[in-house]
């Protein structure tokens, strides 16, 4: 694009020299820094809390399955065993084949139907 050179008038070419194009937003005071990528300024301290919380809740739990995963080995299922040792109560774990998970299910069942003839089942839950 032409325009009229300021000392000369005749019309030339514009050409920016020595100066470097850039542009940038400045924040204005006041302002959450909301989607910065960075979680903790991204949300309000309250739900930063509950994430954190829920977070450390997910990581405990993972490390549960990872755990009963090793136990449980080539089984369908883990029984769980709980004695009082010097008193503590100290749970151990075993693994079940399909054989011993469905015969557990079927005397769990049995237990629940005597439950429900003596009206016990609410209690049971």
């Amino acid at each position: 694009m032409e325009h009229k050179c300021p000392s000369c008038k005749r019309l030339a070419k514009r050409k920016l020299a020595g100066q470097a194009m850039s542009h940038a937003f400045a924040a204005s005071s006041g302002t959450a820094k909301a989607n910065s990528g960075v979680s903790q300024h991204d949300y309000p301290t309250a739900d930063n809390i509950v994430g954190r919380s829920a977070e450390m809740r997910w990581n405990e739990q993972h490390k549960r399955n990872e755990a009963k995963a090793k136990i449980r080995g080539e089984g369908v299922a883990l029984a769980r065993h709980d004695s009082t040792e010097n008193g503590s109560v100290v749970s151990e774990y075993q693994s079940l084949n399909q054989n011993k998970f469905d015969a557990r299910k079927k005397l769990e069942g049995k237990f629940k139907d005597e439950a429900e003839k003596r009206g016990m089942s609410n209690e049971l839950g």
